[in-house]
């Protein structure tokens, strides 16, 4: 379990050797943002290394008949990386690169089988400490990227931090829905958006763990102090983001988990008011929480408004959304491959909305099935649907299955409004190894 432990911290540095190629020439676009051309990166880090390691390692086991049983959802993955290969290979636009993207899903997938037959082999004991040090990991991941994002905010600046390269560096508060009156920070990710993303992952990730320890070992009141604690610094977090797609999933998911336990939610809250009217100077801290709280929502909000006008994102979405169907339509058994959405769409209209907004389409299920094609499509939705039946027919308590059904549907929120793929997630890999506990 070293390397499913060694996922999260590797994860998120985005450190190591860059390499970049022109995607979309400097005579096509005229983006302000990308004046030498639109360029796309890809990194040779340690996390990067944790996915060649799980590769090869998964191989090597196979080739010594290790794991030889498998289950359903094991092989429809192993069924989906089959057909991003043969996508990636059949890319018309830099096949070799777009092969590199897909050992990003292959790590993944690897990662997934070792970390499920590794779990098998731990006895109730080991199991119990394996989560708890995992919990224990995702809390200190969270706060400190908390931390970071706090004082990245009252810098106003990524605290020296490279994010990009300088060519596709992000310009804070330019955009038509963007004020720069608050800064948006951006943790140890190249954006606000996919700092956002990631915090919530991890989030809720931390949700489905405690309430696997919390299946055991009901009295561990250190857990839920350090859940309290996780779930208030990760959600303020978010929400200095200004990430509104991925405000909608955490609104989705504290919704349906309140509706779940409410009975508990009802004592939680008693709790919180008992403290509060003993100490009375919490009044004045939450006072101002919710005034900045506000200040931050609100002129998201009002900004909003400013994404429907001509030169809105609600315009450019939709318009590189309709390229995108038209890229589905010409490629749609095998896609444009894997990470090549970018140069594809520049050499198949040129002229289109490639040259004023030259980024991926903002939504994750219209880009995964322009890159990888329709059959990957449809082996995604088969395991989703394989998933939901196992946690259904499966022994697990009533809480802990609400509580995985509840993070899956969250996680995808965010792929409606932005180009994240949250399939493969840590999320997805820990309900994996649950639901494989036997």
């Amino acid at each position: 379990m070293t390397l499913f432990l060694s996922f999260v911290p590797l994860s998120i540095f985005w450190i190591g050797q860059e390499y970049t190629f022109l995607a979309v020439p400097k005579s096509i676009t005229f983006s302000p943002q990308y004046p030498d051309g639109r360029m796309l990166s890809f990194t040779f880090s340690p996390y990067f290394i944790l996915l060649l390691t799980s590769i090869g390692t998964t191989i090597i086991a196979f080739l010594s008949k290790k794991l030889i049983k498998s289950s359903l959802s094991i092989l429809l993955l192993l069924l989906l990386m089959l057909l991003l290969i043969i996508s990636a290979t059949n890319a018309l636009y830099f096949p070799y690169f777009s092969i590199i993207y897909t050992l990003h899903w292959l790590g993944l997938t690897s990662l997934l089988i070792l970390s499920v037959y590794g779990y098998q082999r731990l006895n109730q004991k080991k199991r119990y400490e394996m989560w708890r040090l995992f919990f224990i990991q995702l809390s200190l991941t969270l706060m400190f990227i908390s931390l970071l994002s706090v004082l990245q905010l009252v810098k106003r600046s990524p605290l020296g931090l490279k994010i990009e390269a300088t060519q596709v560096s992000p310009l804070f508060g330019a955009g038509a829905d963007e004020s720069n009156l608050i800064f948006r920070p951006i943790g140890l990710a190249p954006h606000a958006n996919m700092m956002a993303n990631e915090v919530f992952i991890l989030l809720i990730s931390l949700f489905l763990v405690y309430e696997r320890l919390r299946q055991k070992r009901q009295k561990e009141k250190s857990l839920s102090f350090v859940l309290v604690l996780t779930v208030l610094a990760s959600s303020f977090t978010i929400i200095i983001s200004q990430s509104r797609s991925v405000y909608l999933g955490l609104a989705l998911f504290f919704t349906l988990m309140v509706a779940s336990r409410y009975k508990e939610f009802k004592k939680i809250v008693s709790l919180a008011k008992k403290i509060i009217y003993q100490n009375k100077k919490l009044w004045f801290i939450l006072l101002f929480f919710a005034l900045f709280v506000l200040l931050v929502v609100g002129n998201r909000f009002i900004y909003s408004f400013y994404s429907f006008t001509e030169t809105g994102g609600v315009t450019i979405r939709r318009e590189i959304s309709q390229e995108a169907l038209g890229l589905i339509k010409k490629y749609p058994i095998w896609g444009v491959g894997p990470g090549m959405f970018i140069p594809s769409l520049a050499r198949e209209n040129p002229m289109g909305i490639v040259r004023q907004f030259p980024e991926s389409v903002h939504n994750g299920f219209l880009l995964f099935t322009a890159e990888g094609g329709l059959l990957s499509q449809l082996i995604v939705i088969v395991f989703a649907f394989f998933i939901i039946r196992t946690v259904y027919l499966i022994k697990l308590s009533s809480p802990l299955k609400k509580t995985i059904l509840i993070g899956l549907v969250a996680q995808l929120i965010p792929m409606f409004f932005q180009p994240f793929i949250n399939y493969l997630t840590v999320y997805t890999i820990t309900t994996l190894i649950l639901i494989n506990e036997t």
